[in-house]
């Protein structure tokens, strides 16, 4: 029996906690969350199985990161700055190897 090391599924369930902050930031608000349903395709009764598709869970941290007004609710519900907040999605929604661009951000300092 081998042990499997915590580090290995570390981004997913980074993406995954990422994913449940937007997820309940929208929900605040039904507009917001029918908007985000329309947009992706899906009805709230999927929600819970797309999110074990890693590529479920990057599409809503990008749709994140392009809805200023959305960030900052987020960062005021996890007690960080609007700024920290991007950055830290950034971080996850690049592409291995690659830089997110500072411009496909929409936050205003």
């Amino acid at each position: 029996m081998g042990h499997r090391s915590g580090k290995s599924r570390e981004p997913h369930f980074k993406l995954q906690n990422a994913c449940a902050l937007v997820l309940a930031t929208l929900a605040d608000t039904p507009e917001d969350l029918e908007r985000f349903l329309a947009l992706s395709g899906l009805d709230a009764s999927h929600l819970r199985a797309a999110s074990r598709d890693p590529g479920f869970l990057q599409g809503v941290v990008d749709y994140a990161l392009k809805d200023e007004a959305l960030l900052r609710l987020m960062a005021e519900r996890a007690g960080m700055t609007p700024e920290a907040l991007a950055g830290e999605l950034m971080h996850m929604s690049a592409p291995q190897g690659e830089a997110f661009e500072e411009h496909d951000v929409w936050i205003d300092p």
